[in-house]
């Protein structure tokens, strides 16, 4: 007769083993930035080759996030019921290969069913991610870890506009090949290098883990003591996508179109941002765990001014790709935004908390719709233009959320 198998805490895992395990995670989650990138920077592409209108361009981007909603809303709470490392297998498969079913999708039924199925396996990556690396180290470092992760998230795109330097005027369906066939193999080594994260207790969590009562542990969420904070995060996050897909999911169309640059110009343009982007993340890292998760808010604030002086720049690569860099660098703020989410509710409910960071596709993916329909009437720059106001109103809200960084006295 088998016994029942005996919980370990995280401490006690090796060292070696957990940092494995992370560096899994980020190997990871370089594809997951690059699959999920590909609906920006292949946008002008992709519409030219479907003969789409800007608007089914556009809509492709609403599909590929409504799917990321239904699988952030799904696969969060069957990782917090079922195990996290028994989904990051399963979604790390299925993204691959609906990345690669891009390659034979040539109309917007096809390309708009296609994105449908990516975003629902792209929407649990972030959420089961969190939860599983969450758990294996302490508080004090998890806004550097985050970074770590956000960095990774940067060298997905960074890959992308390297690549793109080379295909993106040649054959630009081999950009998806590339992006699908590394997580198809990752996930047949997920249980070698993933601690079964069912028979762990967190890091400093008590002694027996807690155990999940509700089928459904997004309820949760909505108790009476979470309710606010699940509404303000929604918001937050929501804004945060209209913001970036205002701007970022609009650039190459915009380098392209209005200022006329050439594929080997933009795929330099986006690897500048991605290095940016990785840069900030280690910076702002470090201040979420040092002066806490809000303390992001100013990057915020000083990423509106950087979007408004991109869209009135010259057409001179050095300097947009400066303000592009910079751009990457202070919109990085939200890095430990993942852990922050999880502080926020108690630890049995790390992977529907952090699935929380996509609900806000609920406001984002209308971001689409507004801004081809604003640049209808006065033009896509002036258009891009509305994510400065969007990414202010995000840093109120952010203010409106508490404080979860506990500083331990020397």
């Amino acid at each position: 007769m088998s016994k029942a198998r005996l919980p370990v805490r995280a401490e006690d895992i090796s060292l070696t083993r957990r940092v494995a395990a992370f560096a899994f995670i980020l190997l990871g989650y370089i594809f997951y930035s690059y699959a999920w990138n590909t609906i920006d920077v292949l946008r002008p592409y992709i519409r030219a080759s479907a003969g789409l209108t800007l608007t089914e361009a556009g809509l492709l981007y609403s599909f590929q996030s409504a799917g990321a909603l239904v699988g952030a809303v799904v696969v969060g709470q069957m990782a917090d019921r079922f195990g996290r490392r028994n989904l990051l297998a399963a979604i790390t498969l299925g993204y691959g290969v609906a990345l690669l079913a891009g390659v034979f999708a040539h109309d917007f039924v096809s390309l708009a069913a296609q994105r449908l199925v990516l975003g629902i396996f792209l929407g649990g990556v972030f959420a089961v991610a969190v939860g599983l690396y969450v758990g294996l180290f302490d508080a004090q470092v998890r806004g550097r870890l985050a970074s770590i992760v956000g960095a990774t998230f940067g060298l997905g795109l960074a890959l992308q506009g390297w690549l793109g330097g080379f295909y993106l005027d040649n054959d630009w369906t081999v950009m998806l090949w590339a992006g699908a066939v590394p997580p198809i193999v990752l996930a047949l080594f997920t249980f070698v290098v993933i601690p079964d994260d069912r028979h762990v207790i967190p890091y400093g969590g008590a002694p027996e883990a807690p155990v999940i009562t509700s089928k459904m542990p997004a309820r949760e969420l909505f108790a009476p003591e979470h309710r606010r904070t699940t509404l303000l995060l929604t918001l937050l996050s929501g804004l945060g996508f209209l913001g970036y897909q205002g701007f970022s999911g609009w650039v190459t169309t915009f380098l392209k179109d209005v200022r006329g640059f050439s594929g080997a110009d933009m795929g330099a343009l986006i690897a500048w941002q991605a290095v940016g982007g990785i840069l900030g993340g280690f910076f702002w890292g470090w201040v979420a765990d040092r002066f806490g998760r809000r303390a992001g808010i100013l990057g915020f604030v000083i990423g509106s001014a950087i979007i408004i002086a991109y869209l009135r720049a010259p057409a001179v690569p050095a300097l947009l790709g400066t303000l592009g860099a910079a751009y990457g660098f202070v919109m990085s703020s939200g890095i430990a935004w993942g852990p922050y989410f999880t502080e926020l509710y108690p630890s049995h409910l790390r992977s529907t908390a952090a699935s929380v960071f996509h609900w806000g596709r609920i406001i984002g993916f209308l971001a689409p719709a507004i801004t081809v329909a604003v640049a209808d009437v006065v033009g896509l720059t002036a258009a891009m233009m509305m994510a400065a106001l969007v990414y202010l109103a995000a840093a109120l809200v952010w203010w409106l959320l508490p404080e979860t960084l506990v500083r331990r006295r020397a």
